[in-house]
């Protein structure tokens, strides 16, 4: 069986009527694990901004599987934490921490001066609990923005979402390998979610024969060894599927940038190669209105011929044959 591919809107090349096979290797399908999601989430809005426009230019189509579309929706809220989140919870146990200690002391403890310095640190703790809340109450607003922002991404246009109904035997090859052991279950038997993003993903890409595939995960327990994709997983890969495994989104999105910078040269190469060729041609299309011809001042005799492909409108006067460029 022959297999198609699925093109993204590329318009200037379709116009172009350019091979499907060019067509599929100027757009590449990235995969980005829940962890990632999250880590955006938390407070990395340049970066956010960067696959934003990236997908915005048609040369990326992010292919978001339906566990991490359930992932996300289940642990955003709980899982998403500011650096302040953090800070502020450990603030508040050692503030306890604290105050049960000072109360132990000044029961047993008549040195002033220790007392003194028990009530300094503990006003020196209230202190920089109240900022961290102050802290905390303005990332609020920013987190739930970037939060919008991700599932505006999930439903964008170039986002496609595949369902376990739309890959075939998913389930039974995640449940294969767990029974063999075999990455993501080589250390954990709890990493279901995991199989089904990869295998889901994976069975995406053969059906769809893309040509390039990110598969970005800072996940390495589950799916690398030594920094590279777990051999378990890359056996499952079958040699015509191009997919490179990323374990830092960053790097990862610089080399999408890289690529699709390369795309927009390419196409503006080709835009101009094609208008050019469409010159050399001299392909006319006349128009039916006619003028007066500005040299010999005939009316009617002015026919007006359009050059293919935008080319600028020449103008040719049928009875003195004068030529001239509007």
């Amino acid at each position: 069986m022959i297999k198609t591919r699925r093109t993204i809107n590329l318009g200037k090349l379709k116009e172009r009527n350019m091979p499907m096979e060019l067509q599929d290797t100027l757009s590449i399908g990235v995969i980005i694990d829940t962890c990632d999601w999250i880590s955006l989430a938390e407070g990395n809005g340049e970066l956010l901004s960067l696959l934003e426009n990236l997908v915005a230019t048609d040369n990326i189509e992010l292919v978001l599987p339906e566990q991490i579309l359930d992932e996300w929706k289940s642990n955003k809220e709980e899982s998403i934490k500011t650096a302040t989140d953090k800070q502020l919870r450990d603030i508040n146990n050692i503030h306890k921490s604290f105050q049960s200690l000072a109360d132990r002391v000044k029961r047993n403890e008549q040195d002033t001066n220790l007392i003194k310095i028990l009530d300094d640190v503990y006003a020196s703790l209230v202190t920089v609990k109240e900022s961290l809340a102050n802290n905390h109450a303005k990332e609020e607003p920013g987190k739930q923005e970037r939060i919008n922002r991700i599932e505006s991404l999930f439903y964008h246009a170039n986002t496609k979402i595949i369902t376990l109904e739309d890959t075939k035997n998913v389930k039974s090859k995640a449940i294969e390998l767990s029974l063999q052991g075999k990455a993501p279950f080589h250390k954990k038997q709890k990493s279901m979610g995991d199989a089904l993003i990869f295998l889901s993903a994976l069975e995406y890409a053969d059906e769809n024969f893309f040509r390039k595939i990110y598969f970005i995960s800072n996940n390495t327990e589950d799916f690398s060894l030594n920094g590279a994709l777990h051999p378990d997983l890359q056996t499952l890969i079958k040699p015509y599927i191009d997919l490179t495994y990323w374990k830092s989104l960053p790097e990862a999105m610089n080399k999408m940038k890289e690529w699709s910078d390369d795309v927009a040269k390419f196409l503006a190469e080709e835009d101009a190669r094609w208008k050019e060729e469409a010159r050399e041609q001299r392909e006319w299309e006349p128009l039916v209105s006619l003028h007066e011809c500005d040299f010999c001042y005939r009316k009617n005799v002015m026919g007006y011929y359009l050059y293919h492909h935008d080319i600028p409108v020449l103008s040719i006067c049928k009875k003195c044959d004068v030529k001239r460029l509007s």
